[in-house]
């Protein structure tokens, strides 16, 4: 009774034309369809689930922060949109604990790209302020933010774009540990 309520109160919230699902309910309709399934199906939900992230040092993504922008434009946007206020956060808090990572995330003032909200920000231990990253548009690059986060597609292409870079300094770092130990010999 209870899983048929979920899944017609999802597939009648996904019929709203505003309506962008957030992470927690994408994934609760994911498990409630799962577990109605066999117990061999449930090994195919792991293996999915599995992340290019788990064999990478924690240290390394431990240097990333996610700032999902909590300002009156991004939060005026979010609401035009029908948005929860804290659907952005949510979304990059959900795609963490997923990927198990030591990725950090946070609210933030602006992070001043008011027109193009709602925005989210990257920044790394190594550096000051906000990051650019591969993979980001070239307004996006010379602005250092990400722009218009506005759906699941678009919080994948800003977590894609996160995964490549933790898997580029943690290679970059490995390959300086290589070198450091050819040097001593």
């Amino acid at each position: 009774m209870v899983r048929a309520y979920i899944i017609l109160s999802c597939t009648l919230a996904l019929q709203c034309e505003a309506f962008v699902p957030n992470v927690r309910v994408r994934r609760l309709t994911n498990s409630v369809r799962w577990s109605t399934e066999s117990a061999n199906d449930v090994e195919a939900e792991e293996t999915v689930a599995k992340s290019p992230l788990r064999s990478v040092d924690p240290a390394v993504s431990k240097k990333f922060k996610v700032l999902t922008c909590s300002s009156t434009s991004c939060a005026a946007a979010r609401k035009r949109l029908r948005q929860d206020e804290f659907a952005t956060f949510g979304a990059f808090w959900g795609r963490i604990k997923d990927s198990e990572t030591e990725v950090r995330v946070e609210e933030s003032p602006c992070l001043g790209s008011c027109k193009q909200a709602p925005c989210v920000g990257i920044e790394h231990d190594d550096f000051e302020g906000m990051v650019s990253l591969e993979g980001m548009t070239p307004t996006e690059f010379s602005d250092r933010v990400f722009q218009k986060v506005i759906t699941e597609d678009d919080a994948d292409r800003v977590w894609a774009t996160i995964e490549n870079a933790i898997l580029v300094m943690a290679e970059q770092e490995s390959e300086e540990q290589e070198e450091s130990k050819g040097g001593d010999v």
